[in-house]
Formats: structure tokens, sequence, C-alpha cells
């Protein structure tokens, strides 16, 4: 009350009310930079605004992934009477998946090319008979398109006699099977899948702004949480399309068996004396051992990328 009589009485021509602003503003000036130290919600924002910057190592997440594999489903309706694989185990190019009962299927086939005999005998004899002008050329074309529909036919059951049996498209392993033997199944019905764990990709999720420095041919490691040994590995080919909600790119590696392989080559001396114990169990793992036994799909890992480049 004092501090405002005297102001009254130093500014005799200030109204009361015009002083009572002036007062409170010079208060505000002097008060208002020590709160905004006192406040950390008006501290300065420069720390938090996201920087363009990128440090000299990037990481990424991302899976193993077998460039050969399938899920084979059965091409005609039957009853299974034979599954040689199990789970896990490995088998060649050509061998035998799964076989079917195809007594009907190979009945309709021998009827056919009965048919088919008949049709060409029928055909051989209007012949002779046409150059004997007996029969006109009527007969020997009817009897030709005879044969034609009966060799069609024979050709139809023949495709599907060689149904009957279910051949492993590529060396593999059986992921797992979807039938049993002894069950009758429909045209469709997925009945395994196998996969080829001797040639993998890495499939990576990059941010996308990682685009303009990211290309094919750049090399990186991606270690397997697995394993824990890194993998030289090297881009072969970037996705097609940004992902709009998590803005992440599809990026796709090729491991560098070279490099690997000599990095390896410092354990083989320590394994020769298990050699003999294992002698007998090659056989059985030569189709799936690939550059390295110890990778298979689905593996997870980090890849690491050095700026660098």
């Amino acid at each position: 009350m004092l501090y405002h009589h005297f102001f009254l009485r130093r500014l005799p021509f200030i109204s009361p009310a015009t002083s009572s602003l002036v007062i409170a503003t010079l208060l505000g000036a002097l008060t208002a930079p020590l709160a905004q130290a006192d406040d950390p919600l008006l501290a300065p924002l420069a720390s938090s605004a996201p920087t363009t910057e990128l440090s000299s190592t990037q990481q990424a997440r991302g899976v193993l992934r077998a460039i050969a594999q399938a899920t084979l489903s059965s091409d005609l309706a039957g009853r299974i009477i034979e599954l040689p694989f199990r789970e896990g185990q490995s088998f060649k190019q050509g061998d035998l998946l799964a076989r079917f009962d195809c007594s009907v299927y190979q009945a309709q086939l021998n009827a056919s090319q009965a048919s088919a005999r008949a049709a060409q005998a029928e055909l051989n004899q209007n012949q002779q008979l046409a150059q004997m002008k007996s029969v006109g050329k009527y007969a020997v074309s009817l009897s030709a398109a005879k044969l034609a529909q009966a060799q069609a036919e024979s050709q139809v059951y023949q495709i599907q006699v060689s149904r009957c049996r279910l051949l492993a498209p590529f060396d593999g392993q059986i992921v797992s099977r979807k039938v049993n033997a002894f069950e009758s199944v429909t045209q469709g019905t997925p009945m395994m899948e196998i996969v080829d764990n001797r040639h993998l990709e890495i499939d990576l999720l990059v941010p996308s702004r990682w685009l303009t420095r990211i290309h094919p041919g750049m090399t990186f490691t991606f270690t397997p949480d697995e394993t824990g040994q890194p993998l030289q590995a090297r881009v072969a080919r970037l996705g097609a399309r940004i992902d709009e909600g998590s803005q992440t790119l599809s990026l796709i590696g090729t491991i560098d068996n070279k490099s690997n392989t000599g990095d390896n080559k410092s354990n083989t001396g320590d394994n020769k004396s298990n050699t003999g114990d294992n002698k007998s169990n090659t056989g059985d793992n030569k189709s799936s051992a690939g550059k390295d036994s110890h990778l298979i799909a689905g593996m997870s890992g980090t890849a690491q990328f050095t700026e660098a480049q």
C-alpha cells in the first residue's frame, strides 16, 4: 500500500487505475524468468526436437526365410496308403512323399487304352476297305475321330494315375504333416509343408528414411539370436512399397557364403576327431546340409549397417 502511494506521489499525472496496471506489469516482468527456470514445462524444447542425423551404425530386426518352401496339396480325391517321411526328416528331389490308392484310376486308364486300340484297329480296317472302294471317306474320317477321342481320354487317365504319387519338387525337409496314412482326402487338401534350409535369405524391415542410404550390393552383418554368430550378407533387393502405417520398407539380403565359410575354417580342425562317430549320420543329413547346417528358416536376429560405405 505504501509502495502504491509512493508512485502516486511521484507520478501525480497518472490515475490510480493506470498506476496499478504499470506496477503489475513490472512485477510480472521481474518474476517471469524465475518461473520459467523453475517450471520444467516451460523449459526450451530444442532438446526434444527430432534429429535427422543417423548414427554411424544402424540396426534392424529380421528373420531368415527359405527361398524354396511350399505347402503340398492333393491333386486328386483318394485314400492315402503311404507317407514315408515324418516331421524333420530330409528327402531328395524326386523322392516319394505320398502315395494314393489308384486302383480305380488305373482301371479307367486300362479301359481307355483298350478303347484306343479298338479305334486304331477299326481305322486300319476302314483304310484298307477304302483302298478297295468298299467304304467311303466318311467312314475313314469317323474312325480317325474315334481314335483321337480314345487317345485323349487315355491321356486324361494317364495324368490322374501319375498324380497318385506325390514326388518331392526339391531337396528339403518335412516341416509338418497335415494328414496321416490311410486317410481319405479331397482334391486340393493341404497335405504337408516342406522347406529347403540350404538356401536362405534375410528378410528385414528397415525405416523408410534409410531409402537414400541403402542400395543393392551394400554389405551388412546379420546375427541370429539362436547362434550369436554374425553372418556377412549383402543387400539383394528392396521392397516395392513403403508401409504407410509403420513407415518401414522391406529389404531382402543374401548370405555371403564365401566369407562365412572362411570364418568357419578354423573350426574344422577341432571337429576332425568327431568325423568317425558321425559317419553313420551323413547319409541322412546330406540333403539338408547347406553352407551352414546350424541355420534354419525362421531364425530371427539383428542386422547392422555401417554408414560409411
